[in-house]
């Protein structure tokens, strides 16, 4: 992939970067270093995906339905409550000047890819939407989107389903009627020794259950520098190939963790001269007022409600009438979710730019070893034969010391018997 030898030019050029496809149309991208690699990465994701990120985008700063309609108005609501845009940009100005440098690259990639593809997407042709002016992504945006990507992939479904099933049939149901995804789009990771390998050297595969999908969350890519050489799966909106990739030496793969991503719990509150207060502390819940926007001229005003350790998730209609309401001497329950604090918001992505640069296992396990969401199972190997596992996210405060791994590993979605443990227990 290196040499361009025999090739025509470029399909596209940015930079200190150059866009080239191989014959099954995955995008290589050559660059100077690694920002200009981002750069030129951002672009290509912007011409391939121009109505996904965009839309990634808008559910991130909680706009999804000024894209798709009044139907996504309830995750806006949501996205804006569990405050994505805010932890975004607070892990943002955390990071080391070098990720900054990096995301920002990525971000203006995609930027400059939108405001040339936008108007001739089929989306946004379809819709109607050629006209919408497209504002370039801000540095943090990638940090949104994957975040916003990933609040409901956690435990917080499942544990709002149990103890829904809980309340209205008791606990005999929770095992019957119990189905924590992923029930059908699972994820693993497989690694053999070098040992018990034709080559010598260690094999790597993950999720070999996968089907194609449209659009779907992954992007085959090639990316280089004269120092670096990677060919993995990037996530959509988010640069480098943090989950599943390969560099000259090392190789790596991750499936969810299944750890509890969160703690929710039920708080009595009440009010009192207009303000709600948790009955049982005192501290009153802050709140803010916003209006929500669907494509249509549809508005929706709705009030961010949060206490010191978390949100209040958003309820029914009748359930946020009574809150809005906010009538003296009114006692009502609240849900809130407490979010696992993140040991280090300065490494949350680092693993995105670290990663390529990954010459052994042993590079891999430091390089993920602050990542913060999802919380992650993770295999490697390399070159020499070393094979290594960790588990690594925000809910453990800090990455699983690693350990060397002997034999055929398998890591699967599988939550252990006690629900409160994790896979690093």
């Amino acid at each position: 992939e290196q040499s361009d030898a025999g090739r025509a030019g470029p399909e596209r050029s940015g930079p200190g970067w150059r866009l080239w496809r191989d014959p099954f149309g995955v995008p290589h991208v050559q660059a100077d270093d690694l920002t200009a690699l981002a750069h030129g990465h951002g672009y290509v994701t912007g011409v391939d995906r121009a109505w996904h990120v965009e839309v990634l985008r808008h559910r991130a700063e909680g706009r999804s339905a000024e894209l798709v309609g009044p139907d996504g108005l309830d995750g806006d609501h949501l996205t804006l409550a569990a405050d994505v845009p805010g932890t975004a940009r607070r892990w943002w100005d955390a990071a080391s000047a070098r990720d900054r440098e990096f995301f920002a690259a990525y971000a203006r990639g995609i930027s400059e890819a939108l405001a040339e593809t936008w108007p001739g997407t089929p989306e946004v042709r379809e819709l109607g939407l050629t006209e919408r002016t497209v504002r370039p992504w801000d540095p943090w945006t990638p940090m949104a989107v994957h975040l916003d990507a990933h609040l409901l992939t956690g435990s917080l479904p499942e544990q709002l389903w149990r103890r829904r099933v809980r309340r209205e049939l008791g606990d005999a149901w929770v095992p019957v009627l119990d189905a924590e995804s992923p029930a059908a789009a699972g994820s693993n990771a497989w690694l053999v020794p070098g040992e018990l390998s034709a080559s010598g050297a260690p094999l790597l595969a993950a999720d070999p259950h996968r089907v194609a999908e449209e659009s779907g969350p992954y992007q085959p890519v090639c990316l280089s520098t004269p120092d670096v050489r990677v060919r993995g799966l990037a996530l959509v909106g988010l640069p480098g190939v943090p989950h599943f990739g390969r560099t000259e030496s090392a190789a790596w793969a991750i499936t969810a963790a299944m750890t509890t991503t969160e703690h929710i719990a039920d708080l009595a509150v009440e009010n009192r001269d207009g303000a709600w207060y948790v009955a049982t502390t005192g501290e009153r819940l802050e709140h803010r007022s916003v209006v929500l926007r669907a494509r249509g001229s549809v508005e929706r005003a709705c009030l961010l409600r949060s206490c010191a350790a978390g949100f209040v998730l958003p309820g029914t209609p009748a359930a946020e009438a009574v809150l809005d309401a906010a009538v003296p001497g009114t006692a009502t329950t609240v849900t809130v979710v407490f979010p696992a604090p993140t040991a280090d918001p300065a490494r949350a992505f680092s693993a995105c730019r670290e990663l390529l640069s990954a010459r052994t296992a042993d590079d891999v396990m430091e390089a993920v070893s602050g990542w913060a969401v999802p919380c992650n199972d993770v295999v490697a190997a390399d070159r020499d034969g070393s094979c290594r596992h960790t588990v690594t996210g925000s809910f453990l405060g800090a990455a699983e010391p690693s350990r060397p791994l002997h034999g055929i590993t398998v890591r699967a979605n599988q939550r252990p018997s006690d629900p409160c443990a994790s896979a690093a227990r």
